[in-house]
């Protein structure tokens, strides 16, 4: 049996950091020269100011440190010692100067960055076939306007009833701290909701760079011309004035049918309440028939209707948060615009047992009693076994043989045309 390898990189224990110098909080396993890893990374972090611009970036060890493009937020944060999300989705080739990614932060003079929790899984997709998957990105920087505008676009072949986990990654120049920026994961297919998740998010420094992934599970239920499937980020501001500046974008797609086993659940309408404690949006079960890893991916959209309004987001496996239990008590998003809708992803690994089946589930709470909630959501986990490929059975052939002196006779109608040797 073949399966897909990855890297799981967490952190649970807070790392805090002072000044300007970036400093690493972990780093991956060492990767291996020449290969091609896609990372996926989620986190937690804060700073003890919400007057400074505090930063955070992923770094490649073994390619001279270099700062993965796209991957360096700046924000200046809501609240102190208040988490909001890091989120960062891209590609990178590892080199021969040893080690692995590895995460880093940095604040102002005297003043404190802090990561309070990390998931950062890195996939190794060359057991897979290449129809199996894609990825594509795009760099052309762009004033917004208020019209949604293509950014990095994907143009797949895909069969109906095939499914596709597609993450969306979007990163913005904060030119105003006015407008909200906005961008979408679109699909042609299917025709409905096909232009969800849509988040959107406005910014408190001028000089702030802020990114947010999502993901979906598409079904392709209508049967596309010529099996094409278009995929794309689209962003805009939502009014004009001083524009926000689009940076990058990129797509991830993983097609679950090549997968041993694969469950997923996508929700487009507004589940809200009044309530303070933990809510369930989703719950999925998974019975891998090989031991090993499972990797679990989910993502909702925060209506706070507020500012300063907060919420946490979960994963539980078996009714275990995982990978750790940070995200019980530490906030996923703090919004600093009424009007914003914030994305929160979230990435976990287990290792599941042949035959045994776990229950995973999408957690989500508020910190506020008003009846706001969460809408486009996604749950789906997979095991990291391929599929197995039926091999191939040959049938008998039935074989006629003619003695000597025999004559084998056949009528045919006019215009047919017939050969046989005998």
């Amino acid at each position: 049996m073949t399966s897909i390898s990855t890297i799981h990189t967490t952190v649970g224990t807070e790392v805090a950091t002072t000044g300007v110098t970036f400093a690493e909080v972990a780093e991956s396993d060492a990767l291996t020269d020449g290969k091609t890893y896609y990372v996926i990374c989620h986190g937690l972090v804060e700073s003890d100011s919400a007057s400074v611009v505090s930063q955070w970036r992923l770094v490649d060890r073994t390619n001279s440190d270099a700062v993965l493009a796209g991957s360096t937020l700046k924000r200046e944060v809501t609240q102190a010692n208040k988490t909001q999300g890091y989120s960062y989705i891209g590609k990178i080739t590892a080199g021969s100067d040893g080690g692995g990614i590895a995460f880093e932060q940095s604040s102002s003079i005297g003043q404190i960055a802090r990561t309070q929790y990390l998931s950062m899984i890195l996939l190794d997709l060359s057991e897979m076939n290449s129809s199996d998957y894609f990825y594509a990105t795009d760099t052309t920087s762009a004033t917004h306007t208020t019209t949604m505008a293509d950014r990095v676009q994907k143009t797949i072949t895909s069969d109906p009833d095939d499914e596709w986990l597609v993450f969306g990654f979007c990163e913005t120049s904060m030119d105003s701290i006015s407008l909200n920026a906005e961008a979408v994961l679109y699909c042609d297919n299917p025709a409905s909701e096909n232009s969800e998740p849509l988040w959107s998010y406005e910014g408190e420094d001028l000089t702030e760079i802020l990114q947010f992934w999502t993901c979906r599970v598409f079904t392709i239920i209508e049967d596309p011309s010529g099996k094409s499937v278009d995929f794309a980020i689209k962003s805009r501001d939502d009014a004009v004035g001083t524009q926000n500046t689009y940076e990058s974008s990129s797509l991830l797609g993983l097609r679950l049918n090549a997968f041993e086993q694969s469950v997923s659940e996508y929700t487009s309408a507004e589940t809200s309440t009044t309530a303070t404690t933990w809510q369930e949006l989703e719950s999925l079960s998974i019975t891998p028939d090989t031991t090993g890893s499972v990797l679990v991916f989910g993502t909702s959209i925060f209506d706070g209707d507020s500012t300063n309004r907060k919420t946490y987001e979960r994963i539980q496996v078996d009714s275990v948060t995982s990978p750790n239990s940070v995200p019980d008590s530490e906030f996923s998003a703090n919004m600093n615009d009424g009007s914003s809708l914030i994305p929160l992803p979230y990435a976990t690994q287990y290792t599941g047992t042949a035959d045994t089946s776990a229950t995973i589930s999408l957690d989500v709470k508020k910190g506020h009693s008003a009846d706001t909630g969460w809408l486009q959501y996604t749950l789906c986990a997979f095991s990291t076994e391929l599929a197995s490929t039926a091999p191939i059975t040959w049938s008998d052939v039935a074989s006629q043989t003619y003695n000597g002196g025999d004559v084998a006779t056949d009528n045919y109608n006019a215009g047919d045309t017939a050969t046989e040797v005998n």
